[in-house]
């Protein structure tokens, strides 16, 4: 695989199932298919909608069969299962927060509770005082006042430099990162 994109697939294919989210698979991940309609599409992505309800996202509205009541979507051009007629009927929701209760709350395919070490291949992996002591002599880190905390914000500009990043280098957090603040 080209630049980092290796790293991260080898990583997350050697991530024990016991760090997962209890509904996610891994699988999803290594071996992605395309959504069937663009309501599938994950959330974290920001809502074009004009919509200015609290918590309106494209997963907010649902349509079923007008015969069979039994399947629902959230895609009015899908077919019913049972009679192949279009489920463009819209479901009306009851109360404020249709979104609450129907989606967990937990989001991610990994539990929050682990904390993770990306190395700048993009190589991840579970971190624990061992693994941290490891990585020092590693890299013959002899004196920790050499060492600097790097916090860093992402947005829809770092994701995208991010992205190209991976599929140039093996360098991806650096090039990202530090290159342009190298004099900061």
């Amino acid at each position: 695989m080209v630049g980092s994109l290796g790293k991260l697939y080898e990583s997350v294919e050697n991530l024990d199932e016991s760090y997962m989210q209890p509904n996610q698979r891994k699988d999803v991940l290594l071996q992605p298919r395309a959504p069937i309609s663009s309501a599938q599409i994950s959330t974290l992505l920001p809502s074009n909608s004009d919509d200015d309800r609290p918590n309106f996202n494209l997963r907010s509205i649902f349509y079923n069969c007008p015969y069979h009541h039994a399947y629902v979507t959230c895609d009015n051009q899908t077919r019913c299962q049972y009679c192949m007629y279009t489920m463009s009927t819209e479901m009306r929701f009851v109360g404020n927060k249709p979104v609450e209760g129907i989606f967990p709350k937990v989001s991610g395919f990994v539990k929050e509770a682990e904390t993770y070490m990306v190395m700048d291949d993009l190589a991840i992996q579970p971190m624990s005082n061992i693994s941290s002591i490891m990585l020092l002599n590693k890299f013959e880190i002899k004196e920790f006042g050499v060492l600097q905390e790097k916090v860093v914000e992402l947005g829809m500009t770092k994701g995208v430099n991010l992205l190209k990043a991976s599929l140039e280098s093996k360098m991806v957090l650096t090039n990202v990162f530090l290159k342009n603040n190298m004099g900061s």
